[in-house]
């Protein structure tokens, strides 16, 4: 009883904030996300640099994380190793992607240096088609999690053999493991890709009211990644707690891995749409004050008004 009345007090006490505190505790734990998912890659496990000989303290510390007994896949930290083409596709530019966006949605930052955040803007674009890419390049070398577990443990496999077009009198040959789980982790692609091409139209259109938030969508349909290392890590320290230091099965480690991405998504693109209806209601960029409601179709609000 306590607990629920704590969150009753609770969800009125978010009722009652005012849209631009809710948009700067949101644009926190964005901020926060992008600076998890920069150190992830550069600093700790840093994925982008990570090999499998030991010659260094680091890389002992990096081998003996990824081979903590628990319920994460193998290989989950060292699978991108000597892949160079993925990490000039989807790592680095991941890595860009990630900071630029606390700065995109700064207030003092775009209003000041709007050059700047143009031209930022750009080489944002240019990142996510990058990752885009990336996404192709590893789906197709088979760098899945998947594929580091005992096939007997993915449902619904399929292994289809491919021959590479491009490469003549080879016996070079791709092995995809098709899977509905590897599907959906993979669908998110989709409208990341489909939600920054709706903003770059709207801020050609010099519409930015629907630019920023097509780009809060295109932020919460990439973001996910980080949120999904998040609960990776959470329910490896519960696993370790409650089942105790011991490998789990395969099974167990695919599903951890896949419930923890859908979970994710979930949680960032609910937050992203609502981010997106607190925007309309406040009628208010992110970071400018207003109360102000408006129509989310500037265009036919500007023919109503020449009409009257």
């Amino acid at each position: 009883q306590r607990v629920e009345k704590r969150l009753i007090l609770l969800l009125h006490a978010c009722k009652r904030m005012k849209i631009s505190t809710k948009l700067s505790i949101i644009y926190v734990v964005t901020t926060y996300l992008c600076l998890f998912m920069l150190t992830w890659i550069f600093v700790f496990p840093a994925t982008a640099y990570v090999k499998s000989s030991e010659d260094t303290d680091f890389q002992r510390a990096v081998l003996q994380f990824d081979n903590i007994p628990s319920n994460i896949p193998p290989n989950l930290i060292t699978k991108y190793e000597s892949q160079r083409i993925v990490h000039f596709t989807h790592i680095f530019p991941s890595a860009l992607w990630a900071l630029i966006i606390p700065f995109q949605f700064h207030p003092r930052i775009r209003k000041t240096f709007p050059k700047l955040h143009r031209f930022s803007g750009r080489v944002m674009v240019y990142a996510s088609h990058l990752i885009i890419f990336g996404i192709v390049v590893i789906f197709f070398k088979g760098l899945s999690y998947e594929n580091d577990l005992h096939p007997d443990s993915v449902r619904g496999k399929v292994l289809i053999n491919m021959t590479l077009p491009i490469i003549q009198n080879t016996d070079m040959s791709l092995q995809l493991l098709l899977s509905p789980s590897q599907v959906v982790i993979n669908s998110p692609a989709l409208p990341f890709l489909y939600t920054i091409t709706k903003a770059v139209k709207y801020a050609k259109e010099k519409d930015y009211t629907n630019h920023q938030i097509w780009i809060v969508r295109h932020v919460s349909w990439g973001l996910w990644v980080a949120a999904q290392r998040l609960l990776v890590g959470c329910m490896a320290g519960l696993y370790n707690v409650f089942v105790g230091k011991i490998h789990a099965p395969d099974n167990v480690k695919g599903r951890t891995f896949f419930y923890c991405g859908a979970l994710a998504v979930i949680i960032c693109v609910g937050v992203g749409e609502y981010t997106v209806s607190l925007l309309r209601q406040g009628g208010t960029r992110i970071g400018h004050k207003s109360n102000v409601r408006y129509s989310v179709d500037v265009k036919t609000q500007e023919k109503s008004k020449k009409c009257i």
